[in-house]
């Protein structure tokens, strides 16, 4: 914390009521002390007086954003400072305090100005981490496609290795591909290693946690094994260093590979839902590298009854196989889509990391995705707690098609997303049995190509994003991955944005309420 206050009494209760409290304080007097001490290290939150010798409250606090754009600040005010109050709210502080200050009433405000300072930070990270990833998925595609026929295989195994490691920053990391028998798992490349992969066993499916998570076909990650009661029997001494790993399948809806794991994060913390999502986006290029390098054309599962299956993913008419290629608006699943959805990502990167108002978050994200695919209208459900039912959350901007503003459960292709978590793409979903228009098309009713991907907060579904496409467009499975993970990240960030704002807006009511009551009983 940074506290700005010429009146040293006030300065020094801060700072005391902050201490107290666990947060490390550092103040000062004067706005040019506090510009020397930003500019030598980082502060979550500066409480700003408006009236300082000098330089004004207000100029300090467009300093402090200059110097630290990720910094909240929080101004005191005296009663008749309206004005000022006004041109520091629209400065970007993100509240203020009238004097004199409760303690409990400034430690709420800094509370919540911290978690607004790890939401900018959170946001700013996820966007410098997916251009990475755009960039490696690049690097990648460049690499594999610039070998050789004879080494592809092994290149797109050992890169893969590496891709993992670097992209996650895991001291060791691996492939490891179904034998030709089916029943057994090998390594077929490993980084960090001190074994050569000729030295591991086979690993039996179904056997220990690699061989369990290939049978469950399910990503995980764990935080600390040793906390996990049924890996216990798997646990091998010394195995890891920080207790912590990350695995997913590397699987096609329709052919299951093998696993890319990664344990041991090289800054000793622990791998988290932002690096499964990662890792999840890096397996499904991997598989279709693979899929694409074995020569065996992608099938689609059958139409299949959504009560007796239970699949990660349904894509149904087998006679997508045969869209005309000549068509230049057409995306072919099996074709390579490593590069469109690296352009994808970083669209979607380059808005989270401009935009600084949320509320404007969703749109411009959906509207970047709209012009990545030519699709229209893309849209976002969040599910109603007390309803049940989907209920329109944003919308892209291209407004040439309107979306429903409600969906309900129970019926369509929309059911199996939300219920069971499926990815469903359908290049013509007029012909699968499920499809019902009311709920799966736009307003208009008009068929055309769906995509829909559920989002996830902690493993349990919150929505869906569905994607109307051109007549006869296919969508791969990597980029409605890459989607799900990408946007389950945008809708926790603006969840957690909205109940701060709830948060703040019931604080300033009982402030109110507080002020009135007090100014009814004066004689």
């Amino acid at each position: 914390m940074l506290v700005v206050n010429d009146e040293r009494f006030l300065r020094e209760a801060v700072r005391d009521a902050l201490s107290e409290n666990g947060f490390n304080c550092t103040s000062c007097e004067r706005g040019e002390t506090a510009m020397t001490l930003a500019a030598a290290q980082s502060f979550a939150v500066a409480i700003v007086d408006l009236r300082l010798p000098e330089m004004s409250g207000v100029e300090l606090l467009k300093a402090l954003h200059f110097a630290q754009p990720d910094m909240q600040v929080i101004v005191l005010s005296s009663a008749q400072d309206q004005e000022l109050v006004l041109d520091a709210l629209r400065s970007g502080a993100v509240e203020y305090l009238g004097k004199p200050l409760h303690d409990e009433e400034l430690i709420l405000a800094v509370q919540r100005a911290v978690a607004v300072n790890g939401l900018s930070l959170g946001e700013r990270r996820l966007g410098v981490r997916l251009d990475d990833l755009a960039a490696r998925i690049e690097g990648y595609a460049r690499v594999v496609n610039g070998a050789s026929a004879e080494e592809r295989h092994h290149v797109i195994c050992d890169e893969a290795a590496l891709l993992v490691a670097h992209a996650l920053g895991a001291q060791k990391s691996s492939l490891l591909l179904l034998d030709r028998d089916g029943g057994n798992l090998e390594v077929v490349a490993l980084v960090g290693s001190e074994l050569e992969r000729e030295q591991i066993d086979p690993i039996k499916i179904g056997r220990g946690i690699a061989g369990r998570a290939f049978e469950d076909a399910i990503p995980m990650v764990v935080s600390d094994v040793r906390t996990e009661s049924h890996f216990a029997a798997d646990l091998a001494p010394d195995r890891y260093a920080t207790n912590s790993f990350v695995i997913a399948p590397v699987a096609l809806p329709t052919r299951q590979f093998g696993l890319l794991c990664a344990t041991d994060r090289s800054d000793g913390g622990e791998f988290d839902l932002e690096d499964l999502a990662v890792l999840r986006a890096l397996a499904i290029q991997v598989a279709e590298r693979l899929d694409r390098e074995a020569d065996v054309r992608v099938e689609f599962a059958p139409v299949l009854d959504p009560s007796t299956h239970d699949s990660t993913a349904l894509f149904a008419d087998n006679s997508l196989l045969d869209l005309a290629v000549d068509e230049p608006d057409a995306l072919l699943l099996g074709g390579d889509t490593s590069e469109r959805d690296a352009e994808i990502a970083r669209a979607i990167c380059d808005v989270i990391s401009n935009e600084v108002d949320p509320v404007n978050l969703i749109p411009k994200v959906l509207h970047a995705i709209e012009l990545a695919l030519d699709a229209d209208p893309v849209s976002l459900y969040l599910i109603n707690a007390q309803t049940g039912e989907l209920v329109l959350e944003g919308t892209g901007t291209r407004g040439l098609r309107v979306d429903r503003d409600v969906i309900p459960v129970g019926r369509g292709l929309m059911e199996g997303v939300l219920v069971r978590g499926q990815l469903v793409a359908v290049s013509d979903p007029e012909q699968d049995p499920r499809y019902d228009a009311s709920v799966d098309a736009p307003v208009d009713e008009k068929p055309g190509a769906l995509l829909a991907v559920p989002l996830k907060l902690r493993g349990k579904s919150v929505g869906l994003c569905r994607l109307h496409l051109a007549q006869g467009s296919v969508i791969s499975a990597g980029t409605g991955e890459m989607l799900a993970a990408v946007l389950s990240a945008a809708v926790r960030n603006v969840l957690l944005y909205r109940s701060l704002l709830e948060s703040i807006e019931e604080v300033a009511q009982v402030r109110r309420e507080a002020k009135a009551e007090t100014q009814s009983i004066r004689p």
